[in-house]
């Protein structure tokens, strides 16, 4: 839309953003701003394909790609910005850069033009070093050490932690002083799903899809309206009372925003004691606890007496993980985790979730927009629309070979750091809003913004038309997709 607007009116764009992928789709210039003032400016080309300024490698190298299977951990930058009020003395980056030197510190580097292959400014006394010596952000990050996945065990041979069969969520909407019904809301409409142990399930999709009905429907542990819901073995719709409180502990969540999800009276010790508590532990075993938690989330154990204001956002979410491991769940609902992190702080969060998984085996159950984090963190992906799966399997089979055209489209937009990428990749535009879940479409409910039902004849769509799809398995592959004309196998 903004491009076409663009085009249209001839208009200049200024564009605002953290999001270095929409960055190298849209932008002919970039300027890279830290504490308030430009560290890096030039052409997108120039920026992305040859950063001089560390500041600006580090982000780049946090990110992860939805082009790229998980090839190691990502890269953070360790540290905080500085406060606006108090700036340190010379570069203002110099406390978090790891190529740093006295001379950093002592004054401010000015934004000055640096030569090389792709010449443009930057705000870095080593610039020149970086471009002569054609420095890499693996030449100037630390690489993190994760500890090691265990993938010994075929996922056929696992444990189930999760099983999902059937689920329907329906909320009926009333009118009027009579309240009469107005229609229905089909929030979930059919889900069917399973996490095994130590497995990662991403649920994607637009908002609306049905993606958090999913989860509330899951969490609340209460017989469904439809369907069955089966949590370490244990049918939730035959549990009494006191076996759920129980079987609770075993399912825990991180919510999106950590600031809104720690209680900002309380310090840290009791957020994280909080569920110890209610399960009766005491006193003694609470303080171990809490002292072998901070360190695995990686916050000072002294610092438990801190109130969630004085942590930075990263620092608050590993709280609000910490929390949720305390009782030793089974499975962890992260609910867009790092959606409202910073990107560098993101990297950090990221690799923190993949070493725990690799250390305890917990399994995690990820809701998310961000298709690239998906890829990075998840071993299996299930899309949803309009309250239906329509898509699911092993992560790079549904990423490289998506067979639901749904699948294909969120992929196809969702934005690579790579201005020259960018460039050369086909998008498949979908018409139209989503639909409401009150509608009731007859036969596959997204033909209504299919490109595949377009282009079909006549009699092909008439099958659209009449019967709903069900989730087929692809011949003996993990992926299945709920497409009557599925997309062809490149």
């Amino acid at each position: 839309m903004l491009k076409l607007a663009q085009r249209e009116t001839g208009a200049g764009v200024v564009m605002i953003t953290h999001d270095l992928g929409v960055v190298a789709n849209m932008a002919d210039d970039v300027m890279v701003m830290y504490a308030g003032k430009p560290v890096e400016h030039g052409t997108v080309d120039a920026v992305f394909g040859a950063p001089q300024m560390p500041y600006t490698m580090g982000l780049l190298a946090a990110v992860p790609r939805p082009d790229r299977s998980t090839s190691g951990p990502l890269v953070p930058i360790e540290g905080n910005p500085p406060s606006p009020v108090i700036l340190p003395p010379g570069c203002p980056f110099a406390e978090r850069c790891p190529i740093a030197v006295d001379q950093c510190t002592e004054a401010e580097p000015a934004l000055v033009a640096h030569g090389g292959p792709n010449p443009h400014d930057a705000a870095c006394i080593r610039a020149d070093e970086i471009v002569e010596q054609g420095l890499k952000y693996t030449d100037v990050y630390p690489i993190p050490e994760l500890p090691p996945r265990d993938v010994s065990v075929p996922r056929e041979e696992r444990g189930t932690v999760l099983e999902v069969e059937g689920l329907k969520r329906h909320f009926e909407l009333s009118s009027g002083m009579l309240r009469r019904k107005a229609g229905t809301v089909r929030a979930v409409d059919g889900v069917t799903l399973d996490i095994r142990q130590g497995e990662t399930l991403a649920l994607v999709g637009e908002s609306g899809c049905g993606k958090t009905s999913t989860l509330l429907e899951i969490m609340q542990l209460k017989q469904p309206m439809n369907g069955r819901i089966v949590l370490m073995g244990r049918d939730v719709s035959e549990l009494s009372a006191h076996d759920r409180r129980k079987l609770r502990s075993d399912l825990q969540i991180v919510f999106q925003d950590p600031m809104a999800a720690l209680d900002p009276r309380m310090p840290v010790y009791d957020v994280i004691a909080e569920p110890l508590k209610a399960q009766g532990w005491s006193k003694k075993a609470i303080n171990e606890r809490l002292g072998i938690l901070m360190e695995l989330v990686g916050l000072n154990p002294d610092h438990v007496d801190r109130f969630p204001e004085q942590f930075s956002g990263g620092q608050r979410q590993r709280i609000g993980i910490a929390r949720a491991l305390a009782i030793e769940p089974s499975l962890v609902v992260l609910d867009e985790p790092v959606s409202a992190l910073d990107v560098s702080i993101q990297a950090g969060v990221i690799n923190l979730l993949e070493s725990l998984q690799a250390r305890l085996g917990v399994s995690f159950l990820f809701v998310a927009h961000d298709l690239s984090v998906v890829r990075h963190v998840a071993d299996r992906v299930a899309v949803m629309y309009l309250g239906r799966i329509v898509e699911i399997g092993d992560v790079e089979s549904v990423y490289t070979q998506p067979r639901h055209p749904y699948t294909a489209a969120l992929l196809s937009a969702a934005p690579i750091p790579d201005p020259q990428v960018e460039r050369q990749r086909q998008r498949i535009m979908l018409t139209g809003e989503l639909p409401s879940s009150t509608e009731r479409i007859s036969g596959c409910r997204f033909r209504t913004r299919c490109p595949t039902y377009k282009m079909l004849p006549e009699a092909d769509r008439a099958v659209c038309e009449a019967d709903e799809p069900d989730l087929v398995k692809e011949g003996e592959t993990d992926q299945q997709r709920a497409c009557h004309f599925p997309m062809e196998i490149k």
